[in-house]
């Protein structure tokens, strides 16, 4: 659960100071470009979370019914 909580505030970290590190060098097309970078990591945060415990009892988790 540590790992998962520092995982989660390191992403939100990144994807809010991007904008800062990226401005001088694309100018305003920074927002579209942080926004497509947010969505695929953010996206690959929330694969990992619901692939963590593969075993459970859930409705996407592989035990059969």
């Amino acid at each position: 659960m540590a790992y998962s909580i520092h995982l989660h505030i390191t992403v939100w970290l990144y994807i809010l100071s991007l904008p800062f590190q990226i401005i001088g060098t694309v100018g305003w097309m920074a927002l579209p470009v942080v926004g497509l970078g947010s969505f695929c990591l953010l996206g690959i945060l929330a694969v990992a979370y619901e692939i963590e415990n593969p075993f459970g009892y859930d409705e996407n988790d592989l035990v059969g019914a």
